[in-house]
């Protein structure tokens, strides 16, 4: 089942596989009934969404070589773009970057993919250009954190499994403890609870699927207030951020629901 990918970073109780809608999340996507689970998901900060999923028809099985095609919401539907990986992120011009399964990094240049030096496992660009990856280099605490400088990666302290950049260029990480992390002034510093998933809106919302089960469809979703992290009905896997700062969640059976309500 679908849930195989995540279940090694679930702290709480196993979620049911349960598709919930409400009045703050609708579904966009029904993984269940077309059976094309949604892994990943990013928003540029125009606000289009993106997703990796499998395609239609494949199945919830995530295989060792399987590869997730790139979507694009057009407001109605995800429409195919070229492009396969694992992990996903947009950068400010709506240039999509990926992961591939064997860890190569690819960047869309208008409409052609370029190969990055270097392997990641996770990737994320912020607002303001700035792009972090999590390397593939197995070390206590997951993966070595890499900072691109724009000819090549650097490697920094630290390790995670996960990395979200904030609008300034700030990243943060989750271990495979679930353990969140945010950099400020060249140190890590240890930002209470834990996450599977980190996102940014470029408005500076910062959002994440938290390590305890919410038993429909995922983890907890909780939101940053500056101090501390406010809970939200919703569950996910993984997450999104637009650029007012509403989320769009992937559950654990890979469906996608955007949140409509800020509060």
């Amino acid at each position: 089942m679908w849930y195989v990918t995540t279940e090694r970073y679930e702290g709480g109780e196993q979620s049911h596989l349960f598709e919930q809608q409400t009045t703050e999340f609708t579904r966009v996507h029904d993984s269940a009934r077309r059976n094309d689970p949604a892994r990943d998901i990013a928003i540029d900060p125009n606000g289009i969404v993106w997703i990796l999923k499998m395609a239609e028809g494949t199945g919830h099985m995530d295989g060792p070589d399987q590869e997730y095609e790139l979507f694009r919401f057009n407001g109605f539907e995800f429409e195919r773009v070229p492009g396969e990986g694992v992990a996903l992120s947009v950068d400010p011009d709506g240039q999509p970057w990926i992961v591939r399964r064997s860890g190569a990094i690819m960047r869309r240049v208008k409409d052609s993919w370029q190969e990055l030096p270097g392997k990641a496992t996770d990737i994320s660009v912020g607002a303001d250009g700035s792009v972090w990856a999590i390397g593939a280099k197995d070390i206590p605490g997951g993966h070595e954190v890499l900072e691109w400088t724009g000819q090549g990666w650097e490697e920094v302290d630290g390790a995670g499994v996960c990395i979200a950049v904030s609008p300034t260029g700030e990243p943060w990480i989750a271990n495979d403890k679930g353990y969140i992390f945010r950099r400020i002034g060249g140190r890590w510093h240890r930002v209470q609870h834990g996450a599977i998933d980190i996102a940014f809106g470029a408005d500076g919302n910062c959002w994440i699927a938290g390590i305890d089960g919410a038993k429909h469809g995922g983890n907890s979703v909780y939101r940053w207030n500056g101090r501390d992290w406010d809970k939200i009905d919703g569950a996910a896997i993984r997450i999104g951020v637009t650029p007012v700062g509403l989320p769009w969640l992937v559950n654990i059976r890979g469906g996608v629901y955007p949140r409509h309500l800020c509060r």
